[in-house]
């Protein structure tokens, strides 16, 4: 079946519609609702309507059922039952896990207008952000990517929410996630090109803080992007803690047609935000539809590329001399740069490690343990050079040859006629006197000089 309006699967209005000038009273605690819901207890009230926790009596399951508020007077919306109606429909058809899912729908005997959901334990973001203040980047970034999701299933459906608000947002814990999303209330749900008779025309629809400057005139045309502006001021408030815009409503709105939304940091200095993500906000923003973004799908692209981006500490110069860099891969050549200087240095120390390493081999002296067989036989070269010196100077004193040859010989004697000739030479055996090298031996002194200590 088509998704137009004209096509719509609603139920016909009841025959016994609770006429505007009677008061209907609200169900008690333990009361049967709408022959099928046991009311447990009132979970809040607020403009459109009062909000219950129930039981279906025969699914036995925990639902919260919502009873709108009629308006005081027929002509303040004569199509109110009717509109209810169609926008109920609407809600039914949207299954996504990020917004809350429509059981029931429809109105009582007594005329009342009702809306089953599924029961939700949570808190909406309006009583977090109050308690706890703002929220850092990742957070925020976190839960606005699950809106996103859900209004994209919608918008796809051709519907536009209307009234995103911090109230309209309630966090879970499921899975393991805390912060996991349920959109809510899409009460004021509206299809793209709908006829303006069954959305208030000439009348203010929405949250005065999160509406989007095309709203504000009845004459134009209000689209997908005006979701995508509230989305925005609900990205803004959850990091600053407040509102860009404040004051009476008038001020509130003639800000939003005229006014550029302030810096975070006027509103908070304490934010942590990144440029990206403050970039994100400022299209969002945008005074003229067509310069916000296009779809959610590319909000949530910016959002994913946001996240990646670890800059809310980062002092401000930092972030002036970054956001002239390339906004694409700006981290992976930070990197890759990090790497090769450190690789340049490990190499450049390495060298000079091993030239120190090749300079103390070549200067320093083989020890004794390292020297080769011919270097090992070169000092007794120079010793027997010097003996043969010493034998050119001057003649050699008798038995002197002698004695080297005995000196020389070995412990055993070769024969008994060398021991004699020996023996023969010298009758008493002179004292040849020690050599030094590289001395001349001095002069043999005449005979009897040694007896004459004169």
């Amino acid at each position: 079946m088509s998704d137009s309006p004209d096509n719509l699967d609603t139920e016909p209005m009841m025959v016994g519609r609770r006429p505007v000038d009677r008061v209907t009273p609200m169900p008690c605690e333990g009361d049967l609702f709408a022959e099928r819901y046991i009311i447990d207890r009132q979970l809040g009230k607020g403009g459109m309507g009062v909000v219950y926790k129930a039981e279906h009596s025969a699914l036995d399951r925990t639902v919260a059922i919502k009873i709108l508020k009629p308006p005081d007077r027929i002509e303040d919306d004569p199509k109110f039952d009717e509109r209810f109606m169609r926008e109920a429909a609407a809600a039914a058809k949207l299954h996504h896990a990020n917004t809350i899912t429509v059981h029931d729908f429809g109105q009582t005997v007594e005329g009342q207008l009702f809306i089953v959901m599924e029961f939700l334990e949570g808190r909406d973001l309006r009583t977090i952000l109050r308690r706890a203040g703002p929220m850092s980047a990742d957070r925020v970034i976190h839960i606005a990517s699950q809106i996103c999701r859900s209004l994209r299933e919608a918008h796809d459906k051709g519907m536009i929410h209307r009234d995103l608000k911090p109230a309209n947002i309630v966090l879970v814990d499921r899975d393991g996630d805390p912060d996991f999303v349920k959109v809510l209330d899409f009460g004021l749900v509206k299809y793209r090109d709908e006829d303006s008779e069954l959305t208030l025309a000439g009348k203010f629809v929405g949250s005065p803080k999160y509406t989007s400057p095309e709203a504000l005139d009845r004459r134009n045309k209000v689209d997908h992007r005006s979701d995508i502006y509230s989305l925005g001021i609900l990205i803004y408030t959850m990091l600053a803690g407040q509102t860009p815009f404040s004051g009476d409503p008038v001020q509130i709105l003639t800000a939003h047609l005229r006014e550029p939304p302030p810096p975070l940091v006027e509103l908070n200095p304490a934010v942590r935000s990144n440029p990206r993500l403050d970039r994100v906000i400022a299209r969002c923003l945008e005074k003229d539809p067509a310069e916000r973004f296009a779809s959610m799908d590319a909000l949530l692209e910016s959002l994913r590329a946001a996240s990646s981006e670890r800059l809310g500490d980062v002092g401000s110069t930092t972030l002036a001399l970054d956001s002239e860099l390339p906004s694409q891969g700006r981290p992976g050549k930070r990197l890759a740069f990090l790497v090769l200087f450190g690789l340049f240095l490990t190499l450049l120390g390495w060298a000079f490690f091993l030239s120190a390493q090749s300079g103390d081999n070549e200067s320093s002296p083989s020890s004794p343990e390292t020297l080769s067989g011919e270097e090992a036989a070169a000092p007794k070269q120079d010793g027997e050079s010097e003996r043969a010196q010493d034998k050119s100077q001057g003649p050699e004193e008798p038995g002197t040859l002698g004695q080297e040859a005995g000196e020389s010989s070995s412990s055993e004697p070769d024969s008994g006629t060398d021991t004699q000739s020996t023996s023969k030479g010298s009758s008493k055996p002179r004292r040849v006197p020690k050599k030094k090298p590289k001395k001349k031996r001095p002069k043999k002194s005449p005979e009897g000089y040694k007896s004459n200590p004169y």
